[in-house]
């Protein structure tokens, strides 16, 4: 491919001359996707820098395009009013708005001169609801947007981009409006409810600019509200009774049948006569056949899931690594909510590719030698892109944690093309001391898709006994259960519960939620996410002087309506206006409560007394809200915990105080009963 490079000040006057007057811009999202595209539409393009930014130059059917890109957006909303409420604003350069976006003055120069000489402009920025809008504002603030095209892809390989480049449409009209409805809501919310939190904390005594915005305030009332539950958890205590046994060499670990019981006493009355009994018998066995259908190819929340499984990866790191991948046109557009694979994706090419890599040669084949490539579909669609895929493309130079991705991704997508495995489970039940136990094994029969996706499927567990098979007791163990506890929050399952809330975007996801730990509201503590005194501070000022902000169902009810716009359904105006209602009516309201909220924020950034366990405003009794809850779910629980171990309250409290399996609050508390600072 003849590519020359332009370097110098001779070689810009060049470049300008080349430039010429009638020539159509291309607008790509990034400098990589802007040589992808112009090395794909020809084999002779001239390579052109401006302070450092590439532009290409390329002729094609007699005509002449010039390709140049920016760096994510190169706008942003901006106000230069003070106070709030506050709904005037406009577009700016985003360096004007922002801090740490000086970078992008070099690019606004280039595209500035490029636009003002092209006689069309094409948007090929990412086609999502922020392509749309990165695209068209370049083109509206710098350019004609009455004079614009949209190009469509969901990869950078060339022949796909040649596609889409063949095919033009007009400008994504409904998706620009979603696009920026979306940049106005989230102004809208974020800068006065950020001005209110401010204003309060300055009533309050302290100089700290807090901050809050449509998604993470339900997000962030999530977490705290998790690490409630888990602090304060306790629930009635439950036996589980295992044994182990022995037949030759032979292991097996089996478990009561009526396990868990209610009743310690109970559960140690059935270990009694299993170990006396010594011996146990395999009475009868049950065997079932199961089919596991393969998973369907990646959307980005599944992979941002899959990667922190497998690798630990956080959600903003599988999607960095992921766009990079892209980006090098390795996979598709990462950014995508579809389980589905079209059949106009070339997936036979693809496949013919993969089998040129050894490792996934014997997979490749073995699926092209099926000749029926109709890959499983999942569930979920977009209606932009497609799940995502592997462009067939080998990779090379890719650091360690970058081909881990792709090679889940390229694995998962052949997954897709396999046979079900297929799992023989096999129940025993043994006849112990008088006691019926069950035992459970596992065998694959068939591996089918897992041969490929080697994350999925557990391992085997094999017994080699058969119906009347003696066996020889070696013990047996009481372990007490406590149903029902919560996890902490990871960022991954943060994300998954924004998903299954339907707030925020694929694309937004991750960004809110590490934003909320940029801002010193949320930290990772042994368990999981939690928050600190900040966070707390603001969930509580939220949840209780200004509650309909951290509810999901308004956050879900704007997300559905600028689902609505995208397809047509609804204006822009009216959703921006019903926001601008809201918000106006909740800081009245706030304005009018100003020194029960300075009140409230300062009890909790300063309290001036404080929890008998934690740093926490003490609220009543001596305690914050959540050893609060602690100590009436103590309380609720101490009976039938009693009633479980079948002891007096004094030892049960000890146990309590000690048990790991009960929330920390809950340990607080009951110690604080043992040693009489509180009473119960």
């Amino acid at each position: 491919m003849g590519v020359s490079n332009l370097m110098s000040s001779k070689a810009k006057r060049a470049c300008d001359r080349l430039l010429g007057k009638d020539y159509i811009l291309i607008v790509s999202e990034k400098p990589k996707a802007g040589a992808a595209i112009s090395k794909a539409l020809s084999s002779e393009v001239t390579e052109c820098r401006e302070s450092g930014v590439p532009y290409w130059i390329i002729e094609l059917r007699g005509k002449r395009y010039v390709v140049a890109s920016t760096a994510g957006h190169l706008f942003s909303l901006f106000t230069r009013k003070r106070g709030f409420p506050v709904f005037e604003y406009e577009w700016v350069p985003r360096w004007e708005a922002e801090r740490g976006a000086s970078h992008l003055k070099k690019f606004y120069r280039v595209l500035s001169k490029l636009a003002k000489g092209a006689s069309q402009y094409i948007n090929a920025c990412d086609y999502d609801i922020e392509g749309s809008v990165i695209g068209y504002m370049i083109i509206n603030m710098l350019g004609n947007g009455s004079k614009s095209y949209r190009m469509k892809y969901s990869s950078l390989a060339p022949e796909e981009l040649r596609s889409a480049f063949s095919s033009l449409s007009d400008m994504d009209w409904e998706m620009i409006e979603a696009g920026i409805c979306r940049h106005e809501l989230d102004w809208i919310w974020g800068i006065n409810v950020s001005r209110l939190l401010s204003w309060v904390t300055r009533l309050a005594g302290e100089k700290s600019i807090l901050s809050s915005g449509r998604v993470q305030s339900p997000t962030l009332t999530e977490a705290v509200d998790r690490y409630i539950d888990y602090m304060t958890f306790i629930s009635t205590p439950k036996f589980s009774l295992k044994v182990e046994l022995r037949a030759d060499e032979d292991k097996i670990s089996a478990t009561h049948e009526e396990s868990p019981f209610d009743n310690r006493e109970v559960a140690k009355r059935k270990k009694e006569n299993i170990l006396k009994g010594k011996k146990g018998i395999i009475t009868s066995t049950e065997r079932s056949l199961s089919s596991i259908r393969p998973p369907p190819a990646f959307n980005l929340s599944e992979l941002q899931y899959e990667a922190s499984r497998i690798f630990g990866f956080s959600p903003s790191y599988t999607q960095r690594l992921a766009e990079e991948l892209y980006l090098d046109a390795l996979i598709s557009y990462p950014r995508t909510n579809s389980e589905k694979l079209p059949s106009t994706i070339p997936h036979e090419k693809i496949l013919s590719e993969l089998s040129s890599m050894e490792s996934y040669r014997s997979i490749a084949i073995s699926i092209l030698k099926t000749g029926k490539l109709s890959p499983v579909q999942g569930t979920k669609e977009d209606p932009a892109h497609p799940a995502i895929y592997p462009t067939g493309k080998r990779p090379s130079g890719l650091k360690r944690d970058s081909y881990k991705l792709y090679d889940l991704i390229a694995r998962r997508y052949m997954a897709a093309f396999m046979d079900e495995a297929k799992i023989e489970r096999v129940e025993f039940h043994i006849r112990a001391g008088g006691e019926n136990l069950i035992a459970q094994a596992r065998s694959i029969l068939k591996r089918g898709w897992t041969l490929s996706y080697l994350f999925s499927i557990g391992r085997e567990k094999r017994i080699n006994v058969k119906e009347g098979s003696e066996l020889e007791v070696s013990s047996a163990r009481i372990s007490s259960v406590l149903p029902g506890k919560p996890k902490m929050h990871t960022k991954v399952s943060l994300l998954k519960w924004m998903e299954t809330e339907n707030i925020g975007t694929e694309a937004t996801r991750a960004q809110i939620i590490d934003t909320l730990f940029k801002r010193g509201y949320l930290i990772y503590g042994k368990d999981g996410v939690k928050p600190t005194k900040l966070g707390m501070a603001v969930t509580m000022f939220l949840k209780e002087k200004l509650p309909d902000i951290t509810k999901t169902e308004l956050t879900r009810q704007f997300e559905e309506r600028l689902f609505r716009i995208r397809k047509g359904e609804e204006k822009r105006e009216d959703v921006v206006g019903e926001a601008r209602r809201f918000i106006t009516e909740e800081l009245e309201r706030a304005v009018n409560m100003e020194a029960e909220l300075r009140d409230f924020m300062k009890m909790y950034l300063r309290p001036e007394v404080k929890c008998e366990f934690c740093e926490m405003p003490a609220l009543e009794g001596g305690l914050c809200l959540i050893h609060h809850r602690a100590l009436i779910g103590l309380a609720d629980a101490i009976e039938k915990w009693e009633a479980a171990f079948n002891e007096d309250r004094d030892k049960v409290l000890a146990k309590i105080a000690k048990s790991t399996s009960v929330g920390k609050a809950i340990r607080d508390v009951a110690k604080g009963v043992i040693e009489k600072r509180i009473i119960l």
